[in-house]
């Protein structure tokens, strides 16, 4: 059965607990909250509805995870079911003291559609996590029937240093990993970073989602996890995928993102004739948080459209 996991994924018994910080950070946030075991480790996520599958992956960001969707998870599990994932070292799900590349959340993405969504499963990411699923896309294409890609990088941003690994090693020096870490993840940092980087409409980075990513980012090892984002560990490049991508696209991109811009769009589709492109004119990086609504019937028109004759 496509659903199988249905009888289990409702269930929270398994699920970590977030603690006496975390405990509200899915106030509001529909669904249930599941854990999912991969090589050994307990990774979380959130399942609601019922229907053909969809799964929602967040932003790999500072203090990143899924109640990034708290806006659409409802709507889009009217006729679906939904998996809004923590991604390994994110969010609610385990940490471990070691590196977290690309490569890592692409095999975790494989892995966990191939077990929770099943074949023919939408799959809807943001930013790094879109380029995820881009090269998810053409490993199994059957696993994934449908994209819905936020902003996503890989073209001219967040692209593979050559000297990741080293960069990596270096932020563990006390000074530099103090000095690094500390002034990203206060709630300064947080709130400025939101600002700047994440939405157009400054209301959207209140209280809540500040907290939010502070009580992720500073989980036992979660440094390790940003670290191996400020060291471009998880960044992957698209150019060559796109060329190769055939399932259905869709492209939402906000009129004032800055990285990566808008102006990348037109070259996505350039190299992937099966995109197509919704603008959301009042948003940045994050159009599914700043214009929901409207980001939620787009997807949903898209999804359940019949899908077209695979282009060659």
């Amino acid at each position: 059965m496509r659903h199988r996991a249905m009888q289990v994924a409702p269930k929270a018994r398994n699920a970590p607990e977030p603690g006496p910080s975390g405990s509200s950070i899915f106030a509001g946030v529909a669904g249930s909250s599941a854990s999912f075991r991969w090589h050994g480790e307990r990774m979380h996520y959130r399942c609601a509805g019922d229907g053909p599958s969809i799964v929602l992956v967040h932003a790999p960001d500072i203090g990143g995870c899924c109640v990034e969707w708290r806006r659409n998870i409802d709507s889009l599990a009217a006729h679906h079911t939904v998996f809004a994932v923590d991604l390994p070292g994110y969010g609610l799900s385990e940490i471990q003291p070691r590196a977290y590349t690309a490569e890592t959340y692409i095999q975790f993405l494989g892995d966990f559609i191939r077990v929770l969504g099943g074949p023919g499963t939408t799959a809807i990411g943001c930013h790094l996590s879109a380029s995820y699923l881009v090269h998810a896309a053409i490993r199994w294409p059957t696993l994934i029937d449908k994209l819905v890609l936020v902003a996503p990088t890989g073209l001219s941003t967040h692209r593979r240093p050559l000297l990741g690994s080293s960069t990596f090693q270096m932020l563990k020096l006390p000074g530099l990993s103090n000095a690094l870490y500390g002034s990203t993840t206060t709630r300064f940092g947080i709130l400025e970073h939101l600002q700047e980087g994440i939405y157009e409409n400054e209301t959207h980075a209140g209280p809540h989602a500040v907290d939010t990513r502070y009580f992720v980012c500073h989980r036992p090892n979660a440094d390790y996890t940003e670290r191996s984002r400020q060291a471009g560990l998880q960044n992957i490049e698209i150019r060559d995928q796109l060329r190769r991508l055939r399932q259905p696209t869709m492209l939402a991109w906000g009129r004032f993102a800055t990285s990566p811009p808008l102006s990348e769009a037109e070259e996505f589709k350039r190299l992937c004739r099966s995109a197509e492109l919704t603008v959301f004119e009042h948003s940045a990086i994050a159009v599914h948080e700043e214009e929901s609504v409207r980001f939620n019937q787009m997807a949903l028109r898209f999804i359940d459209a019949p899908s077209p004759v695979a282009v060659l």
